[in-house]
């Protein structure tokens, strides 16, 4: 499985920042540890400043945009995902985080045009996500009940699936899944935890510090990393 060692990667990134203060993407793998702490607010900031030095920058655009929506800002995510897109068209992290966008703000009816921009018909798991907007959220849970059935042996999909339960409202169901994930040490996914905006619903459930402990990324033990990025 991946290492969860935040303290040495927020050291050798120290490292990193001392010997090229300057290098942009230095400073990208400093805006993404921020990212996966946590730290919003520190890691907007450094995206804008890559963003300001290279503005036609896709993938810098995508990870403002994606930074934003962890953030709850929603304009601007979808702000910043649709410049990425114009800039290319072939970007599909800013694709899917401009749906994730799209579904935060409630808009069932935006996301179904994008979807018909693009040509791409919406999966069952979107369907259910877009069934829960549109108020049947019991046809919508009996949906990704049956992808839990259908695809709960790959690693990652629990805590896909795990999104769409606590997106629907259905924290018993999603943190069902997130106690199997949390034992996916292999599931990158993990590292995101912090920044998914389907998941805020559940932080002020004591479960959620539980399942933070696990994959190393809790209040207390994120409290012991030192990591400052100072921007030239």
């Amino acid at each position: 499985g991946f290492e969860r060692d935040w303290a040495s990667g927020a050291l050798h990134l120290r490292q990193a920042l001392r010997t090229a203060p300057t290098n942009p993407h230095v400073i990208d793998d400093a805006a993404q540890l921020l990212w996966i702490l946590g730290r919003m607010g520190e890691a907007i900031e450094v995206y804008r400043y890559l963003v300001r030095i290279d503005p036609v920058n896709s993938l810098y655009r995508a990870d403002l945009g994606a930074t934003y929506l962890a953030a709850g800002m929603l304009e601007d995510a979808v702000r910043e995902l649709e410049i990425a897109l114009e800039i290319s068209a072939d970007n599909m992290q800013a694709l899917r985080n401009l749906l994730r966008a799209t579904l935060q703000q409630g808009k069932p009816e935006k996301v179904r045009e994008l979807l018909a921009q693009i040509g791409i018909e919406a999966n069952q798991y979107t369907e259910a996500l877009l069934g829960c907007l549109d108020g049947d959220v019991p046809s919508s849970i009996g949906t990704l009940e049956t992808l839990v059935e259908r695809y709960g042996e790959r690693t990652g999909e629990h805590y896909r699936l795990a999104e769409g339960f606590a997106f629907c409202g259905d924290s018993e169901g999603a943190f069902e899944l997130l106690e199997i994930a949390a034992t996916q040490l292999d599931d990158p996914n993990l590292l995101l935890a912090l920044s998914e905006p389907e998941f805020r619903v559940l932080h002020d459930d004591p479960r959620w510090d539980a399942f933070l402990e696990q994959i190393g990324l809790s209040p207390g033990q994120l409290a012991e990393i030192k990591f400052e990025v100072e921007l030239p």
